[in-house]
């Protein structure tokens, strides 16, 4: 039995609605499913400088500091002269605040549901996981760079960045900032040396004995 006309508008119309939900639904569904895997996502970042420009990379480092503390690293990316102490960071907003300011403010939401959050300056953070690892390993500080990775959506201009050991950056960004880096008129690290503060650092991680303890 032929489809009258007014069935094939129905379907037409049927059609069109799918369409439009789609490009409506898109990009909120997209932000959803990002901010629920943007630490494999950033894994992915990290991972492929470090495979192809050939460097060391130990990700999620867990770290004791006395039996009380500890101190986390997303990433530690050993590269020829300098070492990346890298952590990750989603946020669906705009930050602000300068890189000696030890608070920083978080601003989420639109025109009337805007909302501020003072949370601690992540230079500070990151640079004080950088003392505690250079402490514990005995590496000289001045080898290490801080380095926020974070969406690519995030709204960094308000950030103040004036030193060269300390960054945050887009993902999408990463790759240019080591490169950039690297290509300072600095002298390498010794291949031997390097090499041992990989195997250092990677024996001081409790992660294997985290890892040892669900297997159990």
């Amino acid at each position: 039995m032929e489809l009258k006309l007014y069935h094939w508008l129905i379907i037409a119309a049927a059609i069109v609605a799918i369409i439009l939900l789609v490009i409506i639904l898109y990009k909120p569904i997209r932000k959803l499913l990002y901010k629920k895997r943007y630490v494999q996502i950033y894994y992915k970042d990290v991972y492929k400088v470090a495979k192809y420009e050939d460097y060391y990379l130990i990700n999620n480092l867990i770290l004791e500091i006395d039996p009380l503390a500890h101190t986390h690293v997303d990433h530690i990316l050993f590269a020829n002269k300098y070492i990346y102490v890298i952590n990750d960071l989603y946020f669906d907003g705009e930050i602000s605040g300068k890189a000696r300011d030890e608070k920083w403010i978080f601003t989420s939401g639109k025109k009337n549901k805007v909302k501020k959050e003072v949370r601690d300056n992540l230079f500070i953070t990151n640079r004080d996981r950088i003392e505690k690892i250079a402490l514990i390993t005995m590496l000289d500080p001045e080898l290490f760079i801080s380095v926020i990775i974070a969406n690519n959506d995030l709204n960094l201009k308000d950030i103040e960045v004036n030193s060269k050991s300390d960054y945050i950056i887009h993902r999408r960004d990463l790759y240019k900032l080591v490169n950039a880096i690297e290509s300072r008129p600095v002298a390498p690290m010794k291949e031997d040396e390097l090499a041992q503060a990989v195997l250092d650092i990677d024996k001081l991680n409790l992660r294997h004995e985290l890892k040892k303890g669900k297997k159990k």
